[in-house]
């Protein structure tokens, strides 16, 4: 709470505490405490937002993160929407998805549509493309590709 209050009320330059608040939230949704990793996920992304040089990549994985904190405190809606823009803006400055971000977009995107029942085809198909990038990135046995087919052999098990 100290420290979020310290990001907060910071004069350090917005770009520096953008990051330093991301990596504060992501402990912080670690740790359970989802509603002021949102707060501190929120501020990050406003500072990111507020820089004269576009950080496209950089607010996707805030984006990303963002929505992984929303799902997990089960605002699934507004998870799937954060989810959305990070994956525009992932596409828009990676097209060839050859920055983890982009994967990790979809895989964000995925898990929330995923979790609100909505559009489980969409879901396969996300996951599909995080797997393929995914691959490419860090290789078959990356962490974040393992995850990414665990989560599509589940959706194939559960009949989904």
């Amino acid at each position: 709470q100290a420290l979020r209050a310290t990001l907060v009320a910071s004069t350090l330059p917005r770009l520096q505490v953008a990051n330093l608040s991301v990596a504060v939230a992501s402990v912080l949704d670690e740790l359970g405490d989802h509603a002021d990793a949102i707060a501190l996920f929120e501020r990050a992304l406003a500072g990111l937002e507020s820089v004269p040089e576009p950080q496209p990549l950089q607010e996707c994985m805030v984006l990303t993160k963002l929505s992984a904190a929303l799902r997990l405190a089960g605002r699934v809606a507004d998870a799937i929407d954060r989810a959305e823009a990070a994956l525009t803006l992932a596409t828009a400055a990676d097209p060839e998805g050859r920055d983890r971000r982009t994967p990790a977009a979809r895989l964000a995107l995925a898990r929330g549509l995923i979790a609100a029942s909505t559009d489980v085809e969409r879901a396969r198909t996300q996951l599909a493309q995080a797997i393929v990038e995914f691959d490419r990135i860090e290789g078959a046995r990356g962490t974040n590709t393992a995850a990414a087919r665990a989560l599509s052999e589940t959706l194939r098990t559960e009949g989904r």
